[in-house]
């Protein structure tokens, strides 16, 4: 049995019916199975606790790939700081939550406008759930 949960449950179950379909699920599993799934999503948990601080959030700024010609514009730093999201959700599996803060410090630092650097880590989370879709939906 294959089962992605990415986001939170209520975007997987979003009802009743949803939730009643994934408890029937779980009915299904043995207890070894049920341990097996309690110590991923205990392990999971820990590690979204773990929140991207202001300093690994300025080195995936730095380290994002971005094309030569992209350094020439103005906005290449929010530029990168879109890429860092995208790289730091959909690379590396971070959760927007642990990286929102500290990558949204280091938007405003660099970009020209608050607006320009919201819309730099919008889009870059964005960008990574795509990604992890993809991952998902591709195996």
């Amino acid at each position: 049995m294959k089962v992605t949960l990415e986001g939170s449950l209520s975007e997987f179950a979003t009802t009743a019916s949803d939730m009643v379909a994934l408890s029937h699920a779980l009915d299904l599993l043995g207890a070894d199975d049920l341990q097996t799934l309690s110590s991923l999503l205990h392990e999971r948990a820990e590690r979204r606790r773990v929140l991207l601080t202001y300093d690994e959030a300025v080195k995936a700024m730095e380290r994002a790939p971005i094309k030569a010609w992209s350094e020439q514009s103005p906005h290449a730093d929010a530029l990168r700081v879109r890429v860092a999201c995208r790289v730091l959700i959909g690379e590396q599996r971070w959760h927007k939550s642990q990286i929102r803060d500290a990558i949204q410090m280091v938007a405003y630092e660099v970009s020209c406008h608050p607006m320009i650097a919201r819309t730099a880590v919008t889009e870059g989370i964005k960008d990574g759930l795509v990604i992890l879709k993809d991952k998902a939906a591709n195996g």
